[in-house]
């Protein structure tokens, strides 16, 4: 009885212990700055100089289509994981673990790939990696591929996390931050809803015609094809000199 809720309530206490710990940092001093009247007045002094900076507006919506993607394909998975590869409640556990754990080492080894290779580099070789663990998952019914192809996948994009997170931050002026980060959040996280539509509507559109594994994995394939365009379009528009 206890076994469905208790992760809920796991994640509502390490919610509570991240607060805490937020609320614990200690904040430099600064000189308050007079902002524009109103939100919409702010809102639109944020919006004049992200599209006056064409470089953050591409990755905010670049970021966005990422996010997209990366929904499509995650609103499906504990059914992939579930039909396709058999697992149940605990290996779907393992597979999450193993994204995370990719993670983590994406941000451990991150600022190293950039001092080597450069920004630059580091953001083409994340678009580079993150259509193919798309595709792998899409042609594959081995749980210890996805389980590697998670892990990548997420190494990758905290590789892109580092490097745009970074240059936002030294590029946006102080006293804008926040209305900046605002808009540059919206373009980001606002696809991802929508990703979460299209991954289900997919699968409820063509299961019938293509079969249920068909379509289960036709989001990955899609996410892949979306991944490889984003790539190619990075190599040609991200100059991060």
């Amino acid at each position: 009885a206890y076994a469905v809720p208790l992760p809920f309530a796991v994640d509502a206490v390490t919610f509570a212990i991240a607060a805490w710990c937020v609320w614990l940092i200690a904040m430099p001093a600064r000189t308050a700055v007079k902002l524009p009247n109103g939100f919409w007045q702010q809102m639109r002094e944020g919006m004049a100089w992200i599209y006056a900076h064409k470089l953050i507006l591409r990755l905010a919506i670049m970021l966005g289509a990422l996010n997209m993607m990366h929904m499509i394909t995650l609103t499906v998975l504990v059914l992939f994981s579930q039909e396709i590869l058999g697992l149940g409640a605990a290996g779907f556990g393992i597979l999450m673990t193993a994204e995370a754990a990719g993670g983590v080492l994406g941000g451990l080894l991150a600022p190293r790939i950039i001092a080597r290779i450069g920004a630059g580099a580091s953001l083409k070789i994340a678009l580079a990696i993150m259509p193919f663990y798309y595709l792998l998952i899409a042609l594959t019914s081995n749980a210890y591929v996805v389980a590697i192809a998670l892990f990548i996948g997420m190494l990758a994009a905290l590789l892109w996390n580092v490097v745009t997170v970074s240059l936002r931050q030294r590029e946006i002026p102080d006293e804008l931050l926040g209305r900046v980060n605002s808009i540059y959040r919206f373009f980001g996280w606002g696809t991802m809803p929508i990703g979460a539509l299209i991954g289900g509507g997919l699968v409820a559109l063509f299961e019938l015609e293509l079969g249920r594994e068909t379509a289960l994995r036709l989001p990955f394939l899609v996410s892949a094809i979306g991944g490889f365009g984003l790539f190619v379009y990075g190599l040609f528009k991200l100059d991060l000199r």
